[in-house]
């Protein structure tokens, strides 16, 4: 997804944090969500594990139509 591409481009440029595609599982109070864009910021980022399974509540999340 270009989206996906453009917003991790700058965000790795300007280290500003992690950018996930619709791959990362979000799990929310009530429900778990594929998202088909999130983003953590640096700080959130740093506390997350690539290898587990579900992730939290992001800072920022898209789902394009």
């Amino acid at each position: 997804m270009h989206l996906t591409k453009l917003l991790n481009t700058h965000a790795t440029v300007h280290d500003l944090g992690l950018v996930g595609d619709e791959k990362l599982l979000v799990a929310l109070t009530r429900n778990d969500y594929m998202p088909d864009v999130v983003f953590y910021r640096k700080d959130t980022a740093a506390a997350l594990d690539p290898d587990q399974s579900k992730f939290p509540a992001p800072d920022f999340a898209a789902e394009v139509l």
